[in-house]
Parts: C-alpha cells; structure tokens; sequence
C-alpha cells in the first residue's frame, strides 16, 4: 500500500533490506503483485554483476517523474553513491551497524530538498527506538493503517505457482535469519 501510493505520486523510494537475498525477492514478488504490476522496481545489492550494479543506478538517477521509481537495495547503497531527488527512505529492516540508519536516511533531503525516512519495525523490536532516542534521532511513531487487506493470500498463491520464487522466498528467509 505504502509503496504503490508513493509510486502514483511519481515518487522516487529507496527501500533498504538486510540481505541481498531479500533484495531479490522481493524485487521479484512486488511487481507481481496487483497493485503493483508494472510499477518501477529494480533491484541493487553488491552480489550483483558491476555492469548490472552500473546500469540500474543509471536507470534510478533518471528522471522517473511520471511513474515513480523504487530501488530495493542492501546498505550498499548507502553510502558513497550521488542520488539527486530521493523522496523517501523505506528501511524495511532496521540496519544491523547503526551507522547505517545515518547514512540510509542521509540518501533523502538533499541539496536543500525535504525528505523523508519510514523504518518498519516489529513490536520485539521495539529497543531500537530507545538506541534512536539516545542518538537524538528525532521520531515520530506512525501507526498501522487499519483496513488495509494483508498481503499474505495473494503473496503466497503467487509462490505456489512459480518454484523459482519459492526458492527465493526460502532463500530470503534463511539469509534473514
């Protein structure tokens, strides 16, 4: 949901994940899903090929007003690259050094420009909020929109149709853990 209305808004998004299995799948599932078939989804992590790595961070500093762009992306990317007019920050996972929650959020509000930085949290996660706090990391807490229809039905018929995205979603997961 999160996702799909920023593209409408022909927003550009960094979406941070801890591992470039997880950067790979789900940079294979999200263009599949509904609400985001054909939407601008690419993935960069440091497992991946220079000349691939080049040509998708050429492709993400283009334009992409009209549509919208999201690069799915590991702390690769969070330092040392010039990214122009990043909207948001989507750490979907909360970075393991806590130096790269800084240099995540620092690729947004550029140049003189507004940004902005979502980290999902789970409820056991909660201690990181306080580590934020004591790094005078300002917060705002957002709750979850209520309505929203889980994701997991459409998510898990799509893995049983393509093995290939099952063993990635595997892949993910044990490369999560």
């Amino acid at each position: 949901h999160f996702l799909r209305e920023r593209l409408a808004e022909g927003q550009k998004l960094m979406v941070y994940f801890l591992t470039c299995a997880c950067v790979d799948y789900y940079s294979g599932v999200l263009p599949l899903l509904e609400g985001l078939k054909g939407a601008n989804i690419r993935p960069l992590h440091g497992k991946m090929a220079p000349k691939t790595r080049t040509k998708t961070y050429e492709w993400f500093q283009k334009g992409h007003e009209a549509t919208g762009a999201a690069l799915l992306c590991t702390d690769v990317a969070a330092r040392g690259l010039d990214i122009p007019d990043v909207d948001w920050i989507v750490q979907f996972d909360a970075p393991q050094d806590p130096n790269a929650f800084v240099h995540r959020v620092g690729r947004t509000a550029r140049m003189g420009r507004a940004g902005r930085a979502v980290l999902f949290l789970r409820p056991h996660e909660d201690a990181y909020v306080h580590f934020l706090h004591l790094r005078k990391v300002p917060l705002h807490r957002i709750e979850p929109t209520d309505g929203l229809q889980p994701l997991r039905a459409e998510m898990t018929k799509l893995l049983v149709a393509d093995r290939a995205l099952m063993e990635g979603a595997a892949k993910a997961f044990v490369a999560y853990v």
